[in-house]
């Protein structure tokens, strides 16, 4: 095989592998795939939070429900040396009746760390917005770490590995 045709063959190959993945990502509730963003002002935020009145999925809004308090983390520090930031974990379970709890609220700029459990079967945690991702299997507890820069309201759902016809949802409401 000559030069010109190995770098034929590995431009090709790479061309293959690049069209696998985006059509992995691009797939239905991937992390590529389209979703709408709800911005101030586009009316009632907590109702168009996952879906709107055309069944167009949404993942987030910058509005912040009135009266939201801070959720009380298990173990919460310092971010960093000299910061304003919080670094908090907080427990989470989810089974077949959804995430307990479904709504963690959070100050903007802190760092959240989520510990979630699965119950009774083998979940996920899909947050498209952020692009996290966790799967966990029964009884396992997984780790989930981010920050969050932008106030607003996010949302997260199991994706892939929900109870037979049950859509488990949940919010991250971050204030300002």
């Amino acid at each position: 095989m000559t030069r010109k045709q190995m770098i034929v063959l590995v431009v090709v190959g790479a061309f293959v592998v690049v069209g696998i993945v985006v059509g992995v990502l691009t797939r239905s509730g991937g992390v590529l795939s389209p979703v709408k963003v709800v911005e101030q002002g586009d009316g009632d935020a907590a109702n168009a939070l996952l879906e709107d009145e055309n069944g167009e999925r949404s993942v987030f809004t910058s509005e912040v429900p009135q009266n939201a308090k801070p959720t009380e983390p298990v173990i919460e520090s310092p971010a960093a040396p000299n910061s304003d930031a919080k670094f908090g974990i907080f427990n989470m379970t989810v089974g077949e009746n959804g995430y307990e709890p479904s709504i963690i609220t959070v100050g903007q700029g802190n760092l959240v760390q989520i510990k979630l459990t699965a119950l009774d079967g083998d979940y996920d945690f899909n947050m498209p917005y952020k692009g996290l991702y966790q799967f966990v299997k029964e009884g396992e507890t997984k780790q989930i770490s981010f920050g969050v820069k932008t106030s607003g309201t996010f949302a997260f759902e199991c994706r892939d590995f929900c109870p037979e016809g049950k859509k488990i949802m949940g919010e991250l409401v971050v204030l300002p």
